[in-house]
């Protein structure tokens, strides 16, 4: 989801420098970042880390230092995605990131925990952070999980979003039915149709809700003005008023979208 940047890059106590660059020198575009390990936030050193354009070719590529920083160039400006991969870990891929002629872009790249081989036997290693579970506590007191199994709208869970955490908050809403096709691209959400029903008229109106709290009512949200992708825990959304939660039924709401925080 793949998820504007996330967040900036801490200072670093030292710097290695990158390894096995293939492409051009780092005077155009450039993706710079810290590779980290999902749910603990850990540095994982000396992963790789890949540049990759549209057709899926290697751009560049290098190995993340002691402290998980990488540094990745591109000679043209164009569409390109990030794949990183470690021992132990399972490969995750992700973008699309648009570069502008002589666009910088800073990144926290995660990947979760694999399986860990002992003597021949695979044992799953399950890694559940506190802060985690507690979130986890939290929505299902607050009625996600019933929800979210009675089939309606689309749900992001706090297990969803802790294995593939978005870098950008318009990478939650890829190929979501309901919504029109730019939300991907602009981070705008913006229903499709016409109103509520055979007498509607103009954009379909929705509402938003933080937390339980009514925060938005109108027909295009930009939901990266409202919350950062590193807060966000869940996410709901009810692009059809017949989906909508009792609760959040307002009169003239076509849709809502619920956001929790971590």
């Amino acid at each position: 989801m793949g998820y504007g940047t996330q967040r900036s890059s801490r200072a670093l106590a030292a710097l290695v420098p990158a390894v096995l660059f293939l492409g051009s020198p780092l005077d155009a575009q450039e993706i710079r970042g810290h590779l980290l390990e999902s749910g603990t936030g850990r540095p994982i050193a000396s992963g790789a880390v890949f540049l990759l354009d549209e057709a899926g070719e290697t751009i560049d590529v290098v190995e993340a230092d002691s402290v998980g920083f990488f540094r990745l160039g591109a000679e043209d400006p164009g569409v390109y995605y990030l794949r990183a991969r470690h021992q132990g870990y399972r490969e995750r891929t992700d973008g699309a990131f648009e570069m502008g002629v002589g666009g910088r872009l800073e990144v926290e790249f995660y990947l979760r925990p694999d399986a860990i081989e002992l003597d021949g036997v695979d044992v799953e290693v399950e890694r559940v952070d506190p802060l985690l579970r507690r979130l986890e506590d939290r929505v299902r007191a607050q009625g996600f999980y019933e929800r979210e199994k009675m089939g309606f709208g689309h749900f992001f869970s706090p297990r969803d979003l802790e294995e593939d955490p978005p870098m950008e908050v318009r990478q939650l809403l890829v190929g979501l039915v309901g919504l029109d096709a730019a939300a991907a691209t602009t981070g705008v959400i913006t229903l499709r149709g016409r109103g509520c029903g055979a007498g509607g008229t103009g954009g379909p109106t929705f509402g938003g809700w933080i937390n339980g709290v009514k925060a938005f009512e109108g027909s295009s949200w930009r939901l990266a003005d409202a919350i950062h992708p590193a807060d966000i825990g869940a996410v709901e959304i009810y692009t059809r008023s017949v989906q909508l939660p009792l609760q959040y039924q307002l009169p003239g709401l076509c849709g809502a979208v619920l956001i929790w925080t971590k």
